[in-house]
C-alpha cells in the first residue's frame, strides 16, 4: 500500500493545486512523541534557527554542526538540533499535568516538524508528492481532522513551501526526488 497522500501540482500562488489519493483520510498528534521528538530533533535550516532565536534561546544552546555524528539527506541544512542525554529533542518537555508531552518552542518550530508525520518529495516533474509515516500513532484517529485539500493549504503548504526553498538553496549534492523530513537522518 502506498503512503502517499496528495500531489500538490503547484506550491506557488495563494492557493496551491493539491490532487488527493485518498479519501477519509485523517490525523490528529496525540502527543506522545514516540517517533517524533523522542527520536531527536531535525536537521535545522537558516531560517528555523532565526525563528528559534527570535524565542530567545542562543543557537549554541539548540544547535550542533549537521556532520556531528549524523550525515542529513537535505540541502539547506545550517546545523542540527541538539538532543537531551536520553536521546530526544532539546525542546520536548513532559506536561506531567495532563500526561502528555510538548514542544517548547512550537510556534518556532522547525519546518520539518511542522510537516512531520508527512515528508515531501520533490519530483523531476515540479510537482510535490506528500506521504505519511505510517508508524505515527496520530495517523487515522478517529478524532483527527481530514487531511483534505484545506487541511494541506492550512497547516503543511507553509512548511513544504519552506522546505523547498531551503533545498534549492543548499549545497548538498543529494538528489532532489529524495524524501525531505527528519526520516531522511542517517547514522554513520
Amino acid at each position: 500500500m502506498s503512503n502517499l497522500i496528495a500531489e500538490i501540482l503547484s506550491v506557488d500562488g495563494e492557493r496551491p493545486i493539491i490532487r488527493l489519493f485518498m479519501d477519509g483520510f485523517k490525523f490528529r498528534c496525540i502527543r506522545c512523541a514516540s517517533l517524533c521528538c523522542r527520536l531527536g530533533g531535525p536537521p535545522l535550516s537558516r531560517s528555523d534557527i532565526t525563528r528559534i532565536k527570535r524565542l530567545g534561546y542562543d543557537v549554541s544552546y539548540f544547535s550542533r554542526s549537521a556532520s556531528t555524528d549524523k550525515v542529513y539527506i537535505y540541502r539547506g541544512a545550517e546545523g542540527a538540533m541538539k538532543d537531551k542525554a536520553d536521546g530526544s529533542c532539546i525542546f520536548l518537555r513532559f506536561d506531567s499535568d495532563d500526561g502528555r508531552y510538548e514542544c517548547s518552542v512550537y510556534e518556532g518550530r522547525p519546518d520539518l516538524c511542522r510537516l512531520f508525520p508527512f515528508y515531501i518529495i520533490h519530483s523531476s516533474s515540479g510537482s510535490v508528492l506528500l506521504g505519511y509515516i505510517p508508524c505515527c500513532r496520530g495517523i487515522n484517529d478517529p478524532h483527527g481532522d481530514s487531511v483534505d485539500e484545506s487541511y494541506i493549504s492550512t497547516f503543511l503548504i507553509e512548511a513544504i513551501r519552506n522546505v523547498l526553498k531551503n533545498m534549492h538553496s543548499g549545497s548538498s549534492s543529494a538528489a532532489d526526488d529524495r524524501p525531505a523530513n527528519r526520516g531522511d537522518a542517517i547514522s554513520d
